[in-house]
């Protein structure tokens, strides 16, 4: 599992190109994804997560979009045009638009959050416009998704510890090293995963600490941004260490 082969960036280029569509935000259709996944190296897992990355790295370049086309995208909405049309014609998420719309409509951030996440409280038309949002939106999950998430990340962990425990490696884990600085200095700062006890060569690199990702390691620019930002304070702390791509 720590030595698992990887997905070269040209490979993930090509992949790009056949699942990255101008004004589609949408959900990959299981065939469509064994197809793609017959012609390369990745697995619908990887060919899955890479395209959420990648989605998430197009809007935060277009999200001035939003910003600027909220006035017309409330308009549009108040005369009957649906959630998905007005997402492809602005190349935005729907559950993003959506969220725009109830908090130019007035909405506080906390009505927004509840309605996101408790759409029953919406009129009928505006409740079915939200469900088709999430349906169709790739990036957005919904309070039980997230859940679901999280227990699979926390899963992934787990599975990596009884590596460590089943080769005799002692460490300490990301909860003992916040609770352990928060009591030091207020604050938890640096908390990795697992922190080994010692340092350890893996190919011939030190390892002093492990991160789980429970994602496929894309060489997406937001992701790789988002990952050097966290590491480097490990680095800084506590030395060179290794992250744990779930699906490579």
């Amino acid at each position: 599992m720590l030595t698992g082969t990887p997905i070269s960036g040209s490979d993930q280029n090509f992949v790009l190109c056949f699942i990255i569509n101008l004004g589609y935000l949408g959900k990959l259709k299981h065939d469509f994804l064994n197809s793609i996944s017959r012609m390369t190296q990745m697995n619908s897992s990887q060919i899955r997560s890479l395209y959420k990355w990648a989605l998430i790295d197009r809007i935060r370049i277009n999200q001035y979009r939003l910003r600027r086309s909220v006035k017309s995208m409330f308009v549009a909405y108040r005369r009957g045009e649906s959630i998905l049309s007005i997402s492809s014609r602005y190349d935005l998420p729907p559950v993003s638009i959506f969220r725009a719309l109830l908090s130019y409509g007035g909405r506080s951030k906390k009505d927004v959050k509840r309605i996101i996440n408790q759409p029953e409280f919406l009129k009928p038309y505006d409740r079915d416009q939200l469900l088709l949002a999430f349906e169709n939106d790739e990036i957005a999950v919904t309070a039980q998704q997230n859940v679901l998430q999280l227990r699979e990340a926390q899963a992934f962990e787990n599975e990596i510890e009884a590596i460590l425990q089943k080769k005799g490696i002692s460490y300490k884990t990301e909860k003992i090293l916040a609770k352990s600085q928060i009591k030091n200095i207020g604050i938890a700062i640096s908390t990795p995963d697992f922190l080994l006890s010692k340092e350890y060569l893996l190919q011939g690199k030190k390892i002093h600490w492990i991160e789980c990702k429970s994602y496929f390691g894309a060489s997406i620019p937001i992701l790789q941004e988002k990952l050097w930002k966290q590491t480097q304070r490990y680095v800084e702390h506590w030395g060179p260490g290794l992250v744990v791509f779930k699906h490579g």
